[in-house]
Formats: structure tokens, C-alpha cells, sequence
């Protein structure tokens, strides 16, 4: 299991600064809050806001592929096909 605890064995991966911070909010005389854990959640979105920026773009040149794919059967059907086909190795074989 992983803890904040700057004693912690088993680490997340945040800086020791972020660590302390929290430790340090959880540790106060009034207790733990909703603002103890705001620098880490603060990371994580960021750093889920990267990644599924990444995905988006992937999926919009999946998407643009797709279509292009669809309108060239549509546009030449017996010769996409045919190309498949013989390039397809034999089952039978």
C-alpha cells in the first residue's frame, strides 16, 4: 500500500514538498478537510487533462481514417475488394 506519509515505505510518486503538505493538512488542529488533498488532486487532473488530450487527437485520426476507408469501398467497391482479397492469404491452404 502507498501513503503521503513522509515515513511512508511504500511512496507515491509526488515530491516531498507535495508529501509534507500533506501530511502537514492532515495533521492540523482542525483536522482533515476537503482542501487537504487540493495540490495532488490539483497534479492529477492536470495530468489526466494531458492524457486524454492525447486520446481525443487519437481518435479523431481513427475517425478521419474510418471515413476515408468507408468512402473509398463506397467509391471503388469491386477493386478495395478485390485488392483484399487476392493480397489475403488462402485459408484453404
Amino acid at each position: 500500500m502507498r501513503y503521503f506519509s513522509l515515513q511512508a515505505t511504500g511512496r507515491l510518486r509526488f515530491d516531498d514538498s507535495v508529501r509534507l503538505e500533506v501530511e502537514s493538512n492532515i495533521c492540523a488542529e482542525q483536522g482533515v478537510t476537503s482542501e487537504c488533498f487540493s495540490t495532488p488532486r490539483h497534479i492529477i487532473y492536470c495530468h489526466m487533462e494531458r492524457v486524454s488530450g492525447l486520446v481525443v487527437v487519437l481518435i479523431v485520426v481513427v475517425v478521419g481514417l474510418s471515413l476515408w476507408l468507408i468512402g473509398k469501398v463506397r467509391a471503388e467497391p469491386e477493386t478495395v475488394i478485390s485488392r483484399a482479397w487476392v493480397q489475403s492469404p488462402d485459408p484453404a491452404k
